[in-house]
């Protein structure tokens, strides 16, 4: 029984102190200005029109940029697809119509929905200000609607092409290029995206992979609409049956071979591989030559981007191996006996195994003073706590009046 008692006392002893801290942390949850709440009075539409307003450091706020930049990932590969695929003058342009054109609208539309309560979101977005959040609504309202962001916002929602597409019945997917406009939005979500991650190296690269592979599908497209330009099938360069490596015989030409053996295409040419039917035409010529420019510059981009990644990845391990070197040097032109040496060395090993740094206090040095009390209180209660000099009733005020 005085076992469990002792350790209540211990666990109560814990939580007070970190109460006690609590108050004067640096991370105390309480905001420097109080969110307003919806009250009895009033509905939560009412709430949300005239009282809401956003942090930015909310989940909400990172929950709903990732929502964005889907849409925008939508309008950036979907729309140059529908342009030089759907609405190409082959057999598959049936799919610009009827029920395709019915569920491409609707998509669009959604798309669109988005962008738009994304503007609202801005508008009730606060601000920091002498570091306060600004929660003035008409006053974060008038700075929105006076910037150049909220006109680049309204030239990125007008919905030409929904409003053509009505009259036409079809899909008319080259007016919805305003949409690209929204990228602030969706490179914000990829920066905050790499501060939460836990590896932010293989998610830089993660990013440059997906990159090139848009860059690689938008070629594609264009090498496509220029086949179709010229002719398909009119020589060995454009896609068709006289470029026997697009469409060898007795392979059916389908829309999926013409964006497989495309994309194709722009991989081996801007990898700067080669390896492609030459040209024929001055066009064709033009269009090579700017492609191979291109990939020289995509080249380079994946050599240094993943070369710095890679260097990052492993620069903790090289400062590691740097410091044990310089010990073993040191050891051996003391002449350290070889026990001595082999501790050295199995210590080394045990704080690579933990992860541990050999600059820790260095490390944290870089934190408020108020952080690094939370965190040695984290750190080093249950150690201390079994010195039998702290063990006495009032352990928790002790650590904090001694802090």
């Amino acid at each position: 029984l005085n076992s469990i008692d002792s350790n209540k006392s211990c666990e109560k002893a814990k939580q007070s102190l970190i109460e006690t801290s609590a108050p004067t942390s640096l991370t105390s949850k309480q905001p420097a200005t109080e969110a307003p709440s919806a009250t009895t009075h009033e509905t939560k539409w009412q709430y949300l029109l005239n009282k809401w307003v956003l942090d930015t450091k909310d989940e909400f706020y990172y929950y709903w940029l990732s929502i964005v930049s889907c849409a925008f990932t939508y309008n950036l590969i979907v729309v140059i697809g529908k342009l030089f695929f759907l609405l190409s003058r082959s057999v598959f342009n049936d799919l610009a119509y009827g029920y395709y054109w019915i569920a491409w609208l609707l998509v669009d539309f959604i798309m669109d929905i988005t962008y738009v309560f994304d503007m609202f979101v801005r508008s009730r977005t606060g601000f920091l200000e002498q570091g306060l959040l600004v929660r003035d609504i008409s006053r974060i309202s008038k700075l929105y609607l006076k910037s150049l962001q909220f006109k680049l916002d309204i030239i990125s929602v007008l919905p030409f092409d929904l409003i053509l597409s009505l009259i036409f019945q079809r899909s008319i997917p080259y007016l919805r290029f305003n949409r690209i406009i929204r990228y602030p939005r969706f490179s914000d979500f990829v920066d905050r995206t790499e501060t939460r991650s836990s590896m932010p190296n293989a998610f830089r690269i993660f990013c440059v992979i997906v990159n090139i592979i848009v860059i690689i599908h938008w070629n594609a497209c264009i090498y496509f609409f220029i086949s179709e330009m010229i002719g398909l099938g009119s020589d060995g360069w454009v896609y068709g049956p006289l470029n026997k490596q697009s469409l060898p015989d007795g392979v059916e030409d389908t829309l999926v071979r013409r964006y497989i053996y495309s994309f194709y295409w722009s991989t081996l040419i801007l990898t700067t591989i080669g390896e492609v039917p030459s040209p024929k035409r001055n066009i064709e010529f033009l269009f090579v030559i700017m492609d191979l420019m291109c990939g020289v510059l995509i080249f380079a981009s994946i050599v240094g981007n993943v070369g710095s990644a890679i260097s990052n990845m492993s620069l903790a391990r090289t400062k590691f191996q740097n410091k044990m070197d310089g010990i073993k040097q040191y050891m051996k032109l003391r002449k350290v006996n070889k026990e001595l040496e082999t501790r050295v060395m199995k210590w080394f090993d045990y704080l690579w195994e933990h992860k541990q740094s050999l600059s820790d206090q260095r490390v944290l040095k870089v934190l408020p003073d108020k952080l690094q009390t939370e965190i040695a209180m984290q750190v080093h209660y249950e150690t201390l706590r079994r010195v039998r000099i702290f063990q006495v009733k009032h352990f928790s005020l002790f650590l904090s009046g001694s802090i």
